[in-house]
């Protein structure tokens, strides 16, 4: 084997474990793979404001790549077939209210409030008209839960890729070139 490939291959395993941890802190891996925004996206539907925190248009920066992340994962056949036909959402909205309001005028003044939005609140894809006939579509995609679940998934399948499977095994051929070479 040649000399700089027994010279660059085991300075390849600290490299890439640094590069990636790197990424990792400064969060490059997230905004790259769309888990980014999802957390944004999640913040904003689990806010105890309404209208027009929870809706994300399709004119908002995070719209596409929050589509996308969605759209790859959610269960939805009639999303699945809009995107094959090119029809793309005008809106991601959360459905429905908050919760704990009742409560909320019994409490002091300085207490904060207890409002909460449920993780098993719908988030829906909005459709503008369709065809010439056809009103819009509200079309639901997953739960709020769902979306948090899946970005921490996405990470956790990211470190199992990288930091186990891709390390481990360069750490496995360094050592295995050191022993051959020791050998000869």
């Amino acid at each position: 084997m040649k000399r700089w490939v027994r010279t660059l291959l085991p300075l390849l395993v600290p490299t890439l474990s640094a590069i990636y941890g790197v990424g990792e802190f400064f969060q490059w891996w997230d905004v790259l793979s769309g888990r980014h925004n999802a957390k944004v996206a999640y913040e904003r539907f689990a806010s105890n404001k309404n209208y027009p925190t929870i809706f994300i248009k399709d004119d908002e920066s995070e719209f596409e790549n929050l589509y996308h992340f969605i759209n790859t994962r959610t269960a939805a056949e009639e999303v699945k077939k809009f995107h094959s036909e090119k029809v793309f959402p005008n809106a991601i909205v959360r459905i429905g209210g908050t919760m704990g309001h009742e409560i909320e005028k019994d409490l002091p003044k300085l207490w904060p409030s207890p409002r909460f939005v449920p993780e098993t609140s719908p988030i829906a894809f909005i459709y503008g008209k369709i065809g010439r006939d056809e009103k819009g579509h509200v079309i639901r995609v997953s739960s709020l839960g769902e979306i948090k679940r899946w970005a921490e998934e996405s990470k956790e399948n990211e470190r199992f890729w990288v930091g186990t499977v891709l390390i481990g095994l360069l750490s496995v051929v360094v050592v295995m070139l050191e022993q051959s070479r020791s050998r000869n």
